[in-house]
């Protein structure tokens, strides 16, 4: 301190004497000085005379206690140690260092540093994408493709390409379809929406909807029970009614077009529900609760084959491998037994696909029912594990993610896990590999201070954390680190680890975050869905003026498109002038093409054209709220529609209900809906095809009173020459003359639809009808006979073999070889297992036994 106040004190007093000077010395100062320096700079610089010189001595570091280092040495080994044993890698390692700081010769920090970079896999987060609304699923297709079910208000799906950042497509917003699940099918080409009741399948790059599947019941897994083949372009699916016991239908469609190229009815029972579905190139693979495999070939003239279960099992979830050789199973081995987690094989070529990794990558996690919570839910062998703001992946040494919002949805690829957030952020994790150990490595230089400090960034570059531990470092600083770490020392110090694989894939990382910029589509879209309430009103003051010109002016005015067009266009078919409509679709844009049926429709009634509208009118009236979950409404939802669509219901089924007779309708009933069928304005009234749907369906209603069957063959020939089907027209009459006991011509017609008409048009009781015919005409040869042809004809009909034991037990008079092969035919039957049927089958063989004897 006082040689720098000395120093201080003689710059003061140079400057001081300098001042004291006048103008002319300090000239004649300047000129001197500059002479002599012009002097020296003439003069030949002396040789350099080479001797040794002594460095300086090195900045001596303070002196620390050892009992000091080894205490605080060992405190960071056994915090380090704790830290690995709990899997907190990324806290171990800023440990680890801490000790080699302290000790930079403990061999024990040393050998916890290379164990802990040689087994574990570190996480970066790469790319972050915030949206505003809550995540519910993710699914993902290498290497940039990503669809992402946003929930909240908004109940959208956007399709985002993470090499570009561009939010290429937005599915239409629905506010009350929740979203429940997200499919893409291979090489993203198509993509399964499941919202609310309805399961879209939509193009995956435009997410425009394609067709609506159906319902799929929420006892089953979707991801599970539809399935894509390889290609992608086609998918098998199953639809159900609302009932969970109801028959279950599986369609086999093109992607493209939505067109179902195969569909096959099952009759399930619990039973023999079923649990997954595998398509390949050729046949739709099912399994079922029992164990029993199902496979429906594409073609829709193979027929349908059964593999049934060699053992006895009960089954609760299941899943295919990729190659659908093998099936992962949850079997309940019962006896309050916990369930048991197996795979069944019909292939020795195994594909690695149901391995607990590789089913992490086929199918992402959310907080909505999947194969994680079913199938795999408490497996010992789970990838991963979900715990409120934190993701651990246990199956390896990964280090656990920690995010700053409940973890709501996941998915994963071949270096990437995707996290999804309550608070609508999306972080893109790369995966860093560990340091990978050589053989043959050279002796290692002592860890020093610059050791020390590459090992520091190290550390903030792989595991995130400050010194401390305690705190996580933002992203921009873990790159900073990683490039101010020299390798290069730590090699030195650590010749056993070899770092290029960790370096490269460090090097590739491009930091990547969304922009206002990248949701204009979205907001642009959630936009035109938000109403202005001041429009309704105004158009309403217009229409109810009833001056047409105004309201014509005013639907010009309205635009093409938007709110206040659908509140025009809903005015317009409230009222009963055609006009306003016309103008509304003339002057419509992107108009829905439900709507736009409506419109017409609208049109043609009030100009009586009623027979037009009631033959394209759907036989089950629009739901709008369904129709609302798989249109793309763009606007046009804004309006209430609800009142025109019932009103023009309400009118069609008006019509056709005057043309329908109950099943227990009194004769004077019967009598009136007869005679609308003879008057022919009927068939003006309600068109054609919809006059022979109601006519056949009346001529089956009374063929089952036996004084109506005059009445049944009328109605049965005008339905035939308006086209009805031939095979419906002769059972009509067929099931008239049965009822009426006239067996002999009730016999032939019968035999006619059995024998002359295809399979198709067959049902499993025209055989029990004819055998029964066939008795009563005392041929009781032939009734066995037409029982045998229909077992062959429909082996998994239980109905009918069920009713074809009563008709051998009601009946004795039939050769003991006709008997024995019905009873052969009958006991082939696959789904003969109700007891009743068995113990009408044993009685009849009894019976029979006995009458032989």
């Amino acid at each position: 301190m006082n040689r720098n106040c000395q120093r201080h004190e003689a710059r003061s007093a140079a400057f001081l004497s300098w001042g004291m000077l006048s103008g002319n010395q300090r000239s004649i100062f300047l000129t001197t000085l500059l002479a002599l320096i012009a002097g020296l700079s003439g003069c030949k610089r002396p040789e350099k005379v080479t001797r040794a010189q002594t460095p300086p001595p090195p900045p001596t570091a303070p002196q620390v206690d050892p009992q000091i280092i080894a205490e605080e040495t060992a405190e960071n080994l056994a915090a380090a140690k704790i830290k690995l044993g709990e899997k907190r890698y990324d806290e171990a390692l800023t440990r680890i260092v801490g000790a080699l700081e302290m000790n930079p010769a403990s061999s024990v920090a040393k050998d916890l540093f290379v164990q802990t970079l040689t087994k574990t896999t570190w996480t970066f987060p790469e790319i972050t994408i915030t949206h505003a609304e809550r995540i519910d699923q993710l699914s993902f297709v290498a290497p940039s493709s990503l669809w992402v079910n946003l929930g909240g208000k908004t109940n959208t799906t956007v399709f985002w390409d993470l090499e570009t950042m561009e939010l290429k497509s937005v599915l239409f917003p629905h506010p009350t379809g929740k979203n429940r699940n997200l499919l893409a099918g291979p090489q993203g080409k198509f993509v399964i929406i499941q919202r609310g009741e309805s399961t879209l399948l939509c193009n995956a790059q435009t997410l425009k909807p394609i067709c609506d599947l159906g319902r799929i019941p929420e006892h089953l897994t979707a991801s599970a029970m539809i399935s894509f083949s390889a290609d992608g372009l086609l998918v098998a699916h199953p639809c159900c009614g609302s009932d969970e016991d109801s028959p279950v239908t599986w369609h086999l469609r093109d992607c493209a077009t939505g067109q179902i190229i195969r569909t096959t009815k099952l009759t399930t029972e619990k039973a023999s529900a079923p649990l997954a579905a595998f398509l390949n190139s050729t046949e739709l693979r099912i399994i079922h609760t029992n164990g029993d495999l199902l496979e429906i070939p594409i073609s829709p003239v193979k027929p349908v084959r059964e593999i049934p279960m060699t053992e006895s099992i009960s089954l609760s979830h299941a899943q295919f491998s990729a190659n659908g050789n093998e099936v992962l199973v949850l079997q309940d081995p019962g006896e309050n037994l916990p369930p048991v987690r197996s795979i069944i094989s019909y292939s020795d070529q195994e594909d690695g696909s149901l391995k607990s990794e590789t089913l992490a990558r086929r199918f992402p996690w959310s907080l909505q029912p999947n194969i994680w919570s079913r199938l795999m839910n408490g497996a010992e062998d789970s990838p991963f594990s979900v715990n409120g703001k934190s993701l651990n992946l246990p199956m390896k040494s990964h280090v656990p993610i920690e995010l700053a919002s409940p973890i709501t949805a996941l998915a994963f690829g071949e270096n990437r896990v995707i996290t999804g957030e309550e608070n609508g952020t999306i972080l893109v994790h790369r995966m860093l590999p560990p340091a990978t150990a050589r053989s043959n490595p050279s002796p290692p230089d002592p860890v020093n201070g610059q050791t020390i400090a590459a090992l520091k960034n190290l550390a903030k570059a792989l595991a995130g954390r400050h010194e401390s531990a305690d705190k996580q470092i933002p992203v921009v600083d873990r790159l900073v680190a990683f490039t101010a770490c020299d390798f290069r020392v730590i090699q030195s110090a650590f010749p056993r680890l070899d770092f290029s694989s960790l370096i490269a894939e460090f090097r590739d990382i491009h930091l990547r975050h969304t922009r206002q910029e990248n949701f204009r589509l979205l907001e642009n879209r959630l936009a035109r869905t938000i109403s202005d309430e001041k429009i309704k009103p105004t158009l309403e003051k217009i229409f109810s003026s009833g001056n047409s010109t105004e309201i014509l002016a005013a639907i010009q005015s309205a635009g093409g498109k938007g709110e206040r067009a659908a509140t025009a266009l809903a005015l317009a078919l409230e009222s009963d002038q055609p006009e306003w409509i016309e103008k509304c679709l003339s002057s419509s844009i992107d108009l829905p093409p439900t709507l736009r049926h409506l419109a017409i429709s609208r049109i043609a009634w009030l100009r009586d054209r009623k027979a037009e509208v009631i033959s394209n009118w759907p036989e089950i009236s629009p739901d709008l709220t369904e129709i609302s979950c798989r249109e793309d409404w763009d606007g046009w939802e804004l309006a209430d529609f609800s009142l025109a669509f019932n009103s023009m219901s309400q009118n069609v089924n008006k019509q056709l209900t005057a043309l329908i007779i109950s099943e227990k309708a009194p004769e004077s009933e019967r009598k009136e809906v007869i005679a609308r069928f003879i008057d022919p304005v009927t068939i003006s009234i309600v068109g054609r095809k919809k006059y022979t749907d109601a006519c056949m369906n009346a001529a089956l209603i009374l063929s089952k009173y036996k004084e109506e069957a005059e009445s049944t063959f009328q109605l049965a020939k005008i339905a035939r020459d308006l086209g009805a089907p031939a095979a419906l027209c002769l059972r009509t009459e067929a099931t008239a003359l049965t009822h009426s006991r006239n067996y002999q011509e009730a016999h032939a017609r019968w035999i006619e639809l059995i024998t002359e008409h295809s399979l198709e048009t067959q049902l499993p009781s025209d055989y029990t009808e004819a055998a029964y015919s066939a008795f009563e005409n005392m041929d009781p040869s032939q009734a066995l006979n037409i029982l045998i042809k229909g077992l062959r004809q429909f082996p998994n009909d239980e109905t009918l073999a069920t009713r074809a034991g009563w008709i051998a037990l009601l009946h004795r008079k039939f050769k003991r070889k006709d008997y024995q092969i019905f009873s052969f035919e009958e006991k082939k039957v696959r789904n003969f297992r109700c007891g009743s049927a068995r113990a009408i089958h044993r009685d009849a063989n009894h019976r029979c036994d006995t009458i032989w004897r």
